[in-house]
């Protein structure tokens, strides 16, 4: 995973490079895109008449001049029954004028012009592009030059807010003027397709409820952002859908933003515990916000945008009221802290509300404003993007931590079980074990008859608990302690000999075959001793008393080292065969060894102890014998 995360951090660098050119490109494109709009406008007094049947023709319109009410810039009303009429003073031109006219999701606009008598000109998204004189975003109306200023006429209806950008300038510059506000709006464009796949990444990464459900916000924000501008009448074909079905789409991503947006806020908040009652009011509204999308789609367009207007207007405040509420626990604090959600929520309620104040007409809209609505999911947008991201690096590292913390945890508990069951294992194997010697030796103490055999009798079961300590003794400090070898030639038949000498059951019995090679022997003798003595031990004990006890020493290569390989085999007893799979086991008794004494370390450690020399002991039977075979290097380093 964290191999993963640089990776998307490489991945990321080169978008994260493009948004900051794109940035840069855009800040400068705007003040030109600007300058180019407004400081050409030929419109002089403007005036409008609200029609609230929406039946009054141009001529009734034109009867109400004199009750007028004046308007500057931005013609915006909100959301009204009806039409709004228009009045525009055209100032003289030796040129030929083009009329702009956005936003591009109102559903009609009719331009009456005197010097084209007896013409309407229409356009909206009810109906075809074609109609304007260029396909491109808003609509756009060729009128003739004129000597003199005249007064035109417009009529607007819209099932949206009753809100129109008006703009008149020399033919000449529309080319121009379009495609700067083109290549705005496509800047504006890339700057959320980079920060979708920037989220999707993060999300492909850790997948995240709360990064999850800002997915799905912003992929109906991206619709709702270049709705708003106009791009998508670019981008989708007139035949794909029938006209005013895209307004239909465009509106229902407007009422999809707040029970989205809400949801979100309700999971993002929902982790910094604000009061109950803040919380429960955002639920509310998320719960409330699903019947403006049911009267959207049972056909009741305009009472679903203007609740939803309205409706987003109180849940800014109320976001902003569960922050100031939230009392985060550390966890959380450590992702993201309170005074930064509370920035964010800050920057929300300030361009947000003033947005919304200008849709619904309380506040007279500026050039700047018209699109402070999209600005402001851009800016929230990038602003959210980073805390998301930033987030969710922090949740990683915090993740990994506590993963790392719960293996290691893990680890201690699993390494003290082991100590407990090897305990409880080596305690029993104990008790088991010395209950026979300490029999005999009880048994021996309190017979008076056959004094000297008792005694002896007791002397073999202390023997017998001694050698058990002892091998547990051994088998502990071979996990304590670091064996430190002293090697010295090693005069092997002696050695064996020595270890036959002091096992009776041996005396007789041993065949040994003895290499002249491995008379150069260097090891540990001490190690070396041990190791033989509990291989041939075990052969003496377990095997059938009647038979002998073979021991081989040849020299061998192995590893690429010469070493010696000496075989001790006998033939079963009443033992049996031992288990191959748990032979060289701690405590690992066969079933017929029981009536022996033993601790079922011997094995254990012979093989510790030769890995130690720098060799290796192994089980090698065959058809007839039980066989052990140890390799030491004949020089052990």
């Amino acid at each position: 995973m964290i191999q993963s995360f640089k990776t998307l951090a490489q991945v990321l660098r080169g978008p994260a490079w493009s948004l900051a050119l794109l940035l840069c490109w855009a800040a400068c494109c705007l003040p030109s895109a600007a300058r180019a709009g407004d400081s050409e406008d030929l419109l002089g007094a403007r005036g409008y008449w609200h029609d609230r049947t929406g039946q009054a023709t141009i001529a009734q319109a034109q009867a109400q001049t004199q009750t007028l009410t004046p308007f500057e810039g931005i013609f915006s009303r909100g959301f009204s029954d009806g039409a709004h009429w228009l009045k525009l003073t055209l100032a003289a031109s030796t040129t030929p004028v083009a009329l702009r006219l956005s936003p591009s999701w109102v559903d009609e606009i009719t331009v009456f012009d005197p010097a084209q008598a007896g013409k309407r000109l229409t356009a909206g998204d009810h109906h075809p592009q074609g109609v304007t004189a260029i396909h491109g975003l808003g609509y756009h109306f060729i009128l003739p030059a004129g000597s003199t200023p005249r007064d035109l006429w417009i009529q607007l209806r819209s099932t949206n807010s009753h809100r129109l950008h008006i703009q008149a300038l020399p033919a000449d510059q529309l080319p121009s003027a379009d495609t700067l506000a083109l290549v705005w709006t496509a800047l504006y464009a890339a700057v959320l397709l980079l920060m979708l796949l920037a989220l999707a990444s993060v999300y492909w990464v850790q997948p995240e409820a709360v990064l999850g459900v800002y997915l799905v916000r912003h992929l109906n924000y991206m619709f709702y952002g270049v709705g708003y501008l106009g791009l998508t009448g670019l981008l989708v074909p007139q035949d794909l859908l029938p006209y005013g079905w895209l307004d239909k789409v465009f509106s229902l991503s407007v009422v999809l933003t707040l029970p989205l947006g809400l949801w979100f806020e309700v999971r993002l908040l929902s982790t910094y515990q604000p009061h109950r009652l803040w919380l429960l009011a955002l639920k509310a509204l998320a719960w409330g916000s699903l019947l403006m999308v049911v009267l959207m789609l049972a056909g009741y367009a305009r009472w679903a945008l203007q609740i939803t207007v309205n409706t987003m207007m109180l849940a800014v405040l109320v976001f902003f009221g569960a922050a100031w509420s939230c009392k985060p626990d550390p966890t959380v604090e450590r992702l993201m802290p309170k005074k930064v959600l509370l920035g964010y929520y800050t920057l929300v309620l300030g361009s947000l509300l003033i947005g919304l104040l200008t849709v619904v007409g309380i506040k007279q809209p500026e050039a700047w404003s018209n699109y402070l609505l999209v600005l402001h999911g851009l800016v929230t947008g990038l602003f959210m993007t980073v805390i998301l991201f930033v987030r969710g690096q922090r949740q990683f590292r915090f993740s990994e931590q506590m993963r790392w913390q719960l293996h290691k945890t893990q680890q201690e508990m699993a390494l003290e079980q082991r100590r407990r069951d090897e305990q409880s294992q080596f305690l029993h194997m104990l008790m088991h074990e010395l209950k026979t010697p300490l029999s005999i030796v009880s048994l021996a103490l309190g017979t008076q008859n056959n004094r000297e055999e008792n005694l002896e009798h007791a002397s073999r079961a202390v023997k017998a608990m001694k050698a058990i300590i002892d091998r547990c003794v051994q088998a502990d400090q071979m996990g304590q302690l670091s064996l430190t070898l002293e090697t010295q030639p090693v005069d092997l038949p002696s050695l064996i000999g020595q270890i036959a000498q002091g096992n009776p059951s041996l005396h007789g019995r041993m065949r040994l075959k003895l290499d002249p090679d491995c008379q150069a022997l260097r090891t540990d003798a001490q190690l070396l001793q041990i190791v033989l003595t509990n291989l041939m031990d075990n052969a003496a004990h377990y095997s059938d008393p009647h038979t002998p006890i073979l021991v081989d020493a040849v020299a061998r290569r192995e590893q690429h080292t010469v070493g010696v390989r000496l075989r001790i085999a006998n033939t079963p007893g009443l033992a049996g065969w031992p288990d191959a799979a748990q032979l060289f086991g701690k405590y690992y008794r066969a079933s017929g060894a029981q009536r022996e004494s033993g601790s079922g370390l011997g094995l254990y450690l012979s093989r510790q102890l030769a890995q130690s020399l720098g060799g290796t002991l192994d089980y090698r039977p065959d058809e007839h014998h039980v066989a052990f075979e140890l390799w030491i290097p004949l020089n052990t380093p």
